[in-house]
C-alpha cells in the first residue's frame, strides 16, 4: 500500500524582541555653557573668545579657566593654536570624544603632562632623546620646558649644559647665558 506523504505544520517560533540599547545621546550644548579648560602653559596666558570677545585668563600651568562653548567651538572650527598646538587642553570629554573632533583627541593622546616634562629634564633622558622630542612637540610642551629649565637654571637645580644647548639651537633662545 502506497504511503501518503504527509506535512506536519508548525508555527513559527516567535521571535524574541528586540531590545535596543539606547544609543548614547550626544550633549546638547548652549552658546554659554562654560566648559572647563586646563593650561598646559607656563606663566600666565590670556585667550581672548572670537565670538564673545571675552578674555580668559590662566595664571600657571595646570590652572583652569572656564571658556564658553561658542568661543570653543570657534577655535576648534578654526583650527585655533592654542587648542590645536595646544596651549591649553580641554577637559570636557564629551567634546574631545566626539567623532568630529578626532585629530584634537589623537593630539590629546600624545601629550605629555608636568611630570613628563620634569623626567625630559632629568638627567636620565639623554641629549639625543631630548632633542628628538622637543623637535616634534607643541608649543605648550615647549613654553613648559623652556620655563622649567629657566626656573632650574636660576634657582641652581638645573645644569644639563648639553640639553641648554640644545634648547638654545632648536628654540633660537640664549639660555646658556644664564648659566653664568
Amino acid at each position: 500500500m502506497p504511503t501518503k506523504k504527509t506535512t506536519t505544520r508548525t508555527k513559527p517560533a516567535a521571535a524574541a524582541p528586540i531590545v535596543e540599547e539606547p544609543i548614547a545621546a550626544k550633549k546638547q550644548y548652549k552658546p554659554d555653557d562654560l566648559i572647563p579648560c586646563k593650561s598646559i602653559t607656563a606663566g600666565k596666558m590670556i585667550y581672548i573668545g572670537s565670538r564673545t570677545n571675552i578674555p580668559y585668563v590662566w595664571s600657571n600651568t595646570g590652572d583652569v579657566a572656564y571658556i564658553e562653548y561658542q568661543d570653543l567651538m570657534s577655535a576648534i572650527l578654526s583650527h585655533s593654536n592654542y587648542v590645536y598646538m595646544p596651549r591649553f587642553v580641554i577637559e570636557d570629554e564629551n567634546i574631545v570624544e566626539d567623532p568630529r573632533w578626532s585629530e584634537l583627541k589623537e593630539i590629546y593622546d600624545n601629550l605629555y603632562d608636568a611630570g613628563d616634562v620634569r623626567e625630559l629634564l632629568s638627567e636620565r633622558t639623554s641629549v639625543n632623546k631630548f632633542k628628538s622630542v622637543i623637535k616634534s612637540a607643541p608649543a605648550g610642551l615647549i613654553n613648559a620646558v623652556r620655563s622649567e629649565m629657566a626656573q632650574g637654571i636660576q634657582n641652581g637645580t638645573f645644569d644639563s649644559i648639553g640639553k641648554v644647548k640644545a634648547v638654545d639651537e632648536l628654540l633660537g633662545t640664549k639660555m646658556v647665558e644664564l648659566l653664568g
